[in-house]
């Protein structure tokens, strides 16, 4: 297999994997978390398993709450934390069916870490928790 042909081979798998977790993502917006079972052969043929696919999906998430932090330190306010809220708020907005696709399967052992590690890095750029709130409980 020739350079150009192992370039153009990664070029096919990206597509084909944005292809797939885009429908996949708007399935279960449409439908909710049974969608997925509907995909799962697909998934696991392109991914190896669905915790690949769930990481690959919390990557594009989290890349693109990234990119918009980033735009927010290049212009501080004197409200970080509103900063933050509205920028976790604008990447959910744009991604919604992507972020559907972690709610649908929140509390997966595969996501943990990238959520740890997408809250350490937001607080450590901003001093803010993005952890939602908690609400009390009540007894």
């Amino acid at each position: 297999m020739t350079d150009r042909e192992k370039v153009m081979g990664g070029w096919e798998q990206v597509h084909r994997r944005h292809r797939l977790v885009h429908a996949v993502a708007a399935d279960v917006e449409r439908l909710g978390n049974e969608a997925l079972t509907g995909w799962e052969s697909e998934i696991v043929a392109e991914y190896g398993e669905l915790a690949a696919f769930l990481l690959d999906v919390q990557r594009r998430c989290h890349e693109a709450v990234y990119a918009r932090l980033d735009l927010v330190l290049e212009d501080p306010s004197a409200s970080p934390e509103r900063d933050v809220r509205r920028t976790l708020a604008e990447a959910g907005r744009a991604h919604r069916a992507l972020w559907g696709v972690l709610r649908a399967c929140a509390g997966h052992p595969a996501l943990a870490a990238g959520e740890a590690r997408l809250r350490r890095s937001v607080f450590a750029a901003t001093g803010v928790d993005p952890a939602p709130p908690r609400r009390a409980q009540p007894v």
